[in-house]
């Protein structure tokens, strides 16, 4: 998200085409509609993944930070803060 944004209003994505917000809604009407078990399987897998994302500071972050990537960190495994 660019810095600027002041509040999501709506489950579109700000920069790209997919994101956590569509790829959410995406995975549920799989598992509402599917009937291939191996494409439910994976929606449902997918989703748990989308959840657990979309809670971690770093995956809802701003665009100029690239989701911790450009931070870095300097302890025992100096890295990225992602």
């Amino acid at each position: 998200m660019p810095r600027t944004l002041q509040t999501i209003a709506n489950a579109q994505c700000q920069g790209a085409p997919t994101c956590l917000f569509t790829a959410i809604v995406t995975d549920r009407e799989v598992l509402r509609t599917s009937t291939d078990d191996a494409a439910k399987l994976a929606s449902m897998k997918f989703l748990r993944h989308w959840v657990g994302d979309i809670h971690q500071p770093l995956h809802v972050s701003f665009a100029d930070d690239r989701g911790g990537n450009f931070i870095r960190e300097s302890g025992p495994c100096v890295n990225s803060l992602h």
